[in-house]
């Protein structure tokens, strides 16, 4: 039998953010299980296919133990299997699949960013868009969560576009999509059904995320006043980058879940904008 999870308070390398269960739901063979790991911070998600919902979600932070098979056990109703992996790399690279090449992937790479010696290059393969994304993995962190014996360890950012696409992939207009973080904005672009940008850049005040918010609009010639902006990661209405953000741009709304899923009734109390990057996760199969 799968070993059952562990209450979170007997641990003392994790304090709990978020989570929220289906009591009604039984794991099953198709139940897909996705941990997202964002420096010290993990969510973990479990998403029943045959329901085409998500079932649980259980977000907490770590303090500087990733690999404990207790930290495992502590996120997951059950020990997971098939268990996908979800990294968050600032140095990515997306790469048009008619012009990649695994043996130069280091090449693509490294015309864009310096690859440190603790770095190695990773693919992750966007089939919407077909695309691949190159980001840089840290050897440390790969040594961590190859512990937790994932299936795949893929960059969280490939779900994201993916879900984004298949959410515009019949509407001609322009939308423009922000995911903040403390020192990250990540924006990705969409019009006539298409991926039009995909960047990330850092960007620790309000000031410099909304300078870049507006030099990419102003370089694809997208309208504040009239198109639409989406923001989801970490923040709120009330927040001093919400606030000049909307002084800025006039249809600008906080990302909803994506449409193309179902949620039980608990995961829909939770803030749908802080966990959308999340909720994309179960497009890549």
């Amino acid at each position: 039998m799968p070993n059952k999870s562990i209450p979170l308070e007997n641990l003392t390398n994790i304090q709990i953010i978020h989570q929220a269960a289906d009591a009604s739901w039984n794991p099953n063979a198709q139940s897909v299980s996705a941990l997202h790991v964002d420096g010290d911070l993990l969510t973990a998600t479990v998403f029943d296919k045959s329901a085409g919902k998500f079932v649980w979600l259980r977000s907490a932070e770590t303090k500087g133990n990733l690999q404990n098979t207790e930290t495992l056990q502590a996120l997951f109703p059950e020990k997971p299997e098939n268990l996908k992996i979800f990294v968050n790399s600032p140095k990515t690279v997306l790469i048009p699949a008619a012009v990649f090449e695994e043996s130069a992937k280091e090449d693509f790479f490294k015309l864009n960013h310096t690859l440190e010696p603790n770095e190695k290059v990773e693919v992750s393969y966007a089939r919407n868009i077909n695309a691949y994304l190159l980001f840089a993995l840290d050897s440390n962190l790969e040594r961590q969560i190859r512990g937790f014996q994932p299936k795949n360890i893929l960059h969280e950012d490939v779900a994201w576009l993916e879900a984004l696409f298949i959410q515009h992939k019949n509407n001609p207009d322009t939308f423009v999509h922000m995911h903040v973080s403390e020192k990250m904005l990540w924006v990705a672009a969409f019009r006539d059904a298409g991926l039009l940008l995909y960047n990330i850049f850092p960007a620790e005040t309000a000031e410099d995320k909304l300078y870049f918010a507006m030099f990419v609009s102003e370089q694809l010639r997208i309208n504040p006043h009239k198109d639409q902006y989406f923001l989801s990661g970490n923040i709120q209405k009330h927040d001093e980058t919400f606030a000049l953000f909307s002084k800025y741009i006039k249809e600008l709304k906080l990302e909803k879940r994506p449409e193309i899923f179902q949620y039980s009734l608990p995961l829909q109390e939770l803030p749908e904008h802080l966990y959308f990057k999340a909720f994309c996760t179960p497009v890549c199969e």
